[in-house]
């Protein structure tokens, strides 16, 4: 194994330098520093005198203007465009602050709608980067752990997670198959060989039964002997040759050597057999030059290394003899083999089945080998594989042959191989269509590939593959056909498991630690499932192609009997999930689910804070900006408890105007659940103090509880629609979304509005969609 555990670190080195070549080139496409001044800037520059600067001096240089405008940053002074650009960040934080209504504060003079919009219009064409209409690149990124561990089951039949064993994969918008963050350390890489060397050995199994064979010329210089006829070993005295050897399991084994002899004196050659210095058994070597014998000895082992020699005994020299022939007696030994152990077949898995379906006989070993090898290469790169790359592969296989291992040894450290290589720990996307249009459709195997690991986190399958062969999957048709098709089937598990599950936060709930003083029934089985009723109920929409308005608010939900009771909800029995339908209006939706619920509080009470930041994030869009660094907190101690409910401290700390901005936004939409407490279960009071679920938004909007909320939710489907639009296109590009991206995100929520909201149409739109089969092409 040590030359392919070279092989495999000479391999994976060459994966993180493209990857990191990849970066650069990503890089120099998309940097232009010095470029020339864009045409626009001149139109852009009459707007921001004309429009722009009069709402801003209006609305904002009240506070961010003067001697000490508001958080260093001064709007009065502004007047040029190079003066925008040279602080991106800022400005695209007023954009955001701007389009959400977080700024200016509550009691400060609003702008309309129709101002907002442009003021936000018009950062985004200043410092939107890429035009509308661009595609974008994506990153040259490895499989993430979940994608590994769904494509190691599907490519090798086999039920394993080795990536479990890997470092954890970085997160950026929100999510962890983003390929600007999937960095590839020294210890990843020896993750990655061990792991090949691993599920190369536990996919194909080396039969027990087989046979070793070691030729007379492998020993090197054996004193009494020489090498004779390009190979054959003549012992002209006394002498053996031999080497330890591994028995793989107790049982019975054969012992055969190819011999003849040069025959002398009153008695043929005689030939023994030894075992770890003990000899066995001698036999007659009667055969000649012209036709070698074969001889063998039967041996009943144990399990381990054993040394097995064979040799000359009987040496014979009378150099007086009158006939010339009879005068030097010698043994030629050609090889000796090993077999067994005799009878000890096993059964062979689905792994090993499905992925040897060639063996020698009908085929030469190496033809056989070959179209093993092939045919497993195509399918873990996941594109055609080169004549280069299977005749590198081949010669692997070969090598390991030639030191005498079985057929299956040697496919195993082929595959080792490939899933060591970079064609399978990345995705690259490198058979793009060419155009002279300035954009390009990424080439077929790529689309497969998109495509899979969107839906699946996983591999193409071989209709995808089929389809990619035939050049199909460049046309949109066939594209919705696949999404109706993939959705359908069970790999689709992957998008609660891989999607859903970061969407909705599911995954920080394994490190949430509720204070089981205060919420007494708190369990581990609880939070799973909590965790099991969202994935499920995520799933039921999938499956069943229902409106995504059910996420805002549904009459139903799925439970066991652990979480039914948790929930106050009767008549339901056993570890079983089942759906159960809502009848007190008290829960609907995702939002009142106790996973939502959980995870969007504090240890020892519930955050309407949290809460409220959570549905801004998932549901409606306009993420609130972080909390100044000075600004202070809540007070949570008993004193303070007894003195003023949450929500009476909460309006006082409010009073901060550096804060009041963002909370009233934020607020009033957790306060409408303050009746469930921080583990999710209803309650009338906390703790002495009556619950107040009302809330008033910004913009006078009022409402009052859950099903209150929950109403609001559904008057502002269209929000939520282009918002799940968004997080579903960010995490089926593996990319960060830009200003050039949002024609995209409103096409794509535009299409499941017309079509009844139908998830499926979704996933459509952004399949079909020119960010998702397109990029940008070579220059």
């Amino acid at each position: 194994m040590g030359c392919i555990r070279d092989l495999g670190t000479d391999l994976i080195k060459r994966a993180s330098g493209l990857a990191f070549a990849g970066g650069l080139v990503w890089f120099a496409a998309t940097a232009s520093p010095g470029a020339p001044q864009d045409p626009n800037d001149a139109k852009l520059q009459s707007e921001f005198t004309s429009v722009v600067k009069p709402l801003l001096t209006k609305y904002c240089a009240s506070c961010h203007g003067g001697s000490a405008p508001t958080g260093g940053f001064n709007l009065a002074g502004v007047s040029a465009l190079a003066q925008v650009r040279a602080e991106p960040a800022r400005w695209k934080r007023l954009r955001e602050y701007v389009a959400t209504a977080h700024m200016p504060p509550p009691a400060s003079l609003q702008p309309s709608s129709a101002e907002r919009k442009k003021i936000t219009e018009w950062v985004d064409a200043l410092l939107g980067g890429r035009k509308s209409g661009d595609p974008g690149r994506v990153t040259i990124r490895r499989l993430n752990r979940s994608e590994y561990n769904n494509t190691v089951r599907d490519l090798l039949y086999l039920d394993a997670a080795p990536a479990e064993d890997f470092p954890s994969d970085d997160v950026g918008y929100g999510f962890d198959n983003i390929g600007d963050v999937l960095s590839v350390s020294p210890l990843l890489m020896e993750k990655y060989i061990q792991a090949a060397e691993r599920l190369a050995a536990a996919a194909i199994v080396i039969p027990l039964n087989r046979t070793v064979k070691f030729e007379a010329a492998e020993f090197g210089e054996i004193d009494g002997s020489s090498l004779v006829d390009g190979g054959d070993r003549n012992f002209f005295t006394n002498g053996f040759m031999g080497a330890p050897h591994e028995f793989p399991a107790d049982g019975d084994y054969v012992v055969r050597a190819m011999a003849f002899g040069q025959q002398a004196g009153p008695e043929v050659c005689k030939m023994a057999f030894r075992v770890d210095g003990r000899q066995v058994q001698v036999v007659d070597v009667a055969a000649v030059r012209a036709a070698p014998g074969t001889y063998q000895v039967p041996l009943k082992l144990k399990k381990g290394p054993h040394r097995v020699e064979v040799g000359f005994i009987n040496d014979y020299y009378n150099p007086q003899a009158a006939d010339p022939t009879q005068r030097d007696r010698n043994l030629v030994i050609q090889y000796y083999e090993i077999a067994g152990p005799i009878g000890t077949e096993r059964a062979l898995p689905d792994s090993h089945t499905g992925l040897i379906t060639a063996y020698p006989g009908t085929l030469e070993h190496t033809a056989a080998a070959r179209k093993v090898i092939g045919d497993f290469a195509r399918r873990a790169f996941r594109r055609p594989v080169t004549q280069q790359e299977l005749d590198k592969l081949v010669a692997i296989y070969q090598m390991v042959r030639g030191k005498g291992d079985p057929y299956e040894r040697g496919i195993q450290v082929a595959v080792t191989a490939v899933l060591a290589s970079p064609s399978f720990v990345f995705r690259t996307e490198l058979d793009a269509k060419p155009s002279s249009s300035g954009t390009e459709l990424i080439g077929e195997y790529a689309m497969a590939s998109r495509l899979s690991y969107f839906l699946w986190s996983s591999m193409p399958d071989e209709e995808l593959f089929a389809l990619a062969a035939d050049g199909r999957l460049s046309d949109p048709k066939v594209l919705e056909a696949q999404v109706d098709r993939m959705l359908k089937s069970p790999k689709a598990k992957a998008l609660a498991d891989d999607f859903a599950a970061q969407w909705l936060n599911l995954r920080l709930l394994e490190t949430m630690t509720p204070d089981s003083k205060v919420f007494a029934g708190w369990t581990d089985q609880i939070r799973q499932d909590m965790v099991t009723e969202t994935k499920t109920y995520f799933l039921d929409v999938v499956a069943n192609d229902r409106s995504i308005v059910s996420f805002l608010d549904s009459d139903y939900t799925f439970v066991n009997e652990r979480l039914a009771r948790h929930y106050g909800l009767s008549a339901v029995t056993g570890d079983q999930f089942r759906r159960v339908q809502l009848t007190d209006g008290k829960r609907g939706g995702l939002v009142t689910q106790g996973s939502a619920l959980t995870v969007t509080s504090n240890p020892n009470r519930t955050s309407p804070v949290k809460r409220g930041k959570w549905i801004l994030d998932n549901i409606l869009g306009g993420t609130p900006p972080p909390p100044p660094p000075d600004v202070g907190v809540i007070e949570d101690s008993a004193k303070a408890m007894e003195t003023a409910s949450l929500r009476e401290r909460m309006v006082q700390h409010r009073r901060d105007p550096a804060c009041a901005g963002c909370h009233a936004q934020m607020d009033p939409l957790g306060f409408a659940l303050e009746n469930f407490d921080g583990v999710g279960k209803w309650r009338e009071k906390d703790g002495k103090w009556d619950i107040d679920d009302s809330g008033v938004l910004p913009d006078g909007t009022k409402f009052s509880g859950a099903d209150g909320l929950r109403k609001l939710l559904l008057k502002r489907k269209d929000d939520f629609t282009e918002v799940l639009s968004s997080k579903l296109l960010t995490y089926a590009l593996g990319r960060g979304l830009e200003v050039a991206d949002r024609p995209t995100v409103q096409r794509i929520g535009e299409r499941a509005v017309k079509n009844g909201y139908r998830f499926s149409e979704l996933i459509k739109g952004v399949v079909v969609s020119d960010a998702f089969r397109k990029r940008l092409a070579e220059k």
